[in-house]
C-alpha cells in the first residue's frame, strides 16, 4: 500500500544518507535509538518501522543529513 510504499522510501533514504556519511548499520542504529537487528531488516526489506516515534527520528535524520547527498558527501 501507499504507507508502507513511502516507507520504503524513507528507508532507502536513509540508507544512502548512512553510506554517504560513512556511518555503520550500528552507528546509524545508535543514532535513531533502534537496535543494530531493527535496522538492518529494515534495510534489506525484512521489515519496517512500526512505532510512530522511530519514523519521526528517521524523517529528522534525514532531513537534517539530506544535503549530504546533494554535495556527494
Amino acid at each position: 500500500d501507499d504507507v508502507e510504499l513511502h516507507l520504503r522510501e524513507k528507508i532507502a533514504k536513509l540508507k544512502a544518507i548512512r553510506e554517504a556519511l560513512g556511518w555503520s548499520q550500528e552507528h546509524s542504529a545508535h543514532e535513531l535509538g533502534v537496535t543494530f537487528s531493527s535496522l538492518h531488516r529494515w534495510e534489506h526489506g525484512e521489515a519496517l518501522p512500526r512505532s510512530e516515534a522511530i519514523v519521526r527520528a528517521i524523517d529528522e535524520c534525514i532531513a537534517q543529513h539530506e544535503s549530504t547527498l546533494h554535495r556527494g558527501g
